[in-house]
């Protein structure tokens, strides 16, 4: 083994980032469940920044605070009403 593999094979061992605590985030599909969408659309509203979200990789962790947020935010409008997702002005 080269002193060049030795080095990539450790940088690979250590992430450069920690892990999230996975109890403060939902997977995209869990959070897709819990809203009504579907992946697409939860993609759509981190897109959108409407949902606060981590990258890993190529998934996505979607903070749970910020589905309880969206829920509170457009619960009893209806799924094509226009202001849904909008914040009220109160």
């Amino acid at each position: 083994m080269t002193a060049q593999s030795a080095t990539f094979s450790q940088a690979r061992k250590s992430p450069t980032h920690p892990m999230p605590d996975t109890d403060l985030y939902f997977q995209t599909q869990e959070a897709a469940q819990k809203l009504g969408y579907t992946v697409q659309g939860v993609a759509r509203l981190i897109r959108l920044k409407k949902l606060e979200a981590i990258r890993i990789g190529k998934m996505y962790l979607v903070s749970k605070r910020s589905v309880d947020d969206y829920l509170k935010i457009t619960k009893g409008k209806d799924k094509n009403d226009p202001s849904r997702g909008k914040k009220s002005e109160q």
